[in-house]
C-alpha cells in the first residue's frame, strides 16, 4: 500500500467518524418520532464527502476527477457553517448549547479535513508528475514515421 493509499484511507475513515457522528447527534437531540427527520436532510448530503473518498481509495486513477470536487465541496461545507455560526443572530445566546459545541466541532473537522485533503492532493500531482517520462526530441506520427522537433535542413 502506497503512502497516499494510506493517506486516503486514513482521510476515508474519518469522514465516516465525522458523518456518523453528525447523524447521531441530530437523531440523539431530538427525541421523538419524527422530530429528528427535517435535521437529517441536513446531514444526509454529507454522506457523499465519504463515498468520493471511498472511490479515491479504491481506485484513484480512475476517479482522480473526484479530488477537487470533494476539495471545494469541503470549502462550500466550511464556509456554510463557520457563516452561520458566527453571523447568526442569536449566536451570543448559543455559546454553551449543544447544537453550538456540534457546529464549532464541524467547523473544526472540515478545516482540518480541507488542508489535509490539499496537501494529499500536491502530493498526488508530485507522484504523478514523476511518474511522467521526459519528452524526446523525436515523435512518431500515426504511419510510423519519426519527425524531429525544432529547425530542420538547416
Amino acid at each position: 500500500m502506497s503512502r497516499n493509499s494510506a493517506l486516503r484511507a486514513g482521510l476515508f475513515l474519518f469522514e465516516c467518524f465525522r458523518c456518523s457522528y453528525l447523524i447521531t447527534f441530530f437523531i440523539i437531540s431530538k427525541p421523538g418520532a419524527g422530530a429528528a427527520f427535517p435535521w437529517l436532510i441536513y446531514a444526509v448530503p454529507n454522506a457523499l464527502f465519504p463515498l468520493m473518498l471511498l472511490f479515491l481509495w479504491l481506485d484513484f486513477s480512475k476517479y482522480r476527477v473526484y479530488e477537487p470536487l470533494y476539495i471545494s465541496g469541503k470549502c462550500v461545507s466550511f464556509f456554510t457553517i463557520a457563516g452561520w455560526y458566527l453571523f447568526a443572530p442569536s449566536a451570543g445566546d448559543m455559546a454553551l448549547s449543544p447544537l453550538a459545541r456540534v457546529m464549532t466541532t464541524l467547523v473544526i473537522s472540515d478545516l482540518f479535513t480541507i488542508i489535509f485533503a490539499v496537501l494529499i492532493s500536491r502530493m498526488n500531482k508530485k507522484d504523478s508528475q514523476a511518474a511522467i517520462p521526459a519528452k524526446t526530441d523525436t515523435e512518431t506520427n500515426c504511419a510510423g514515421e519519426s519527425k524531429t522537433s525544432g529547425q530542420e535542413g538547416i
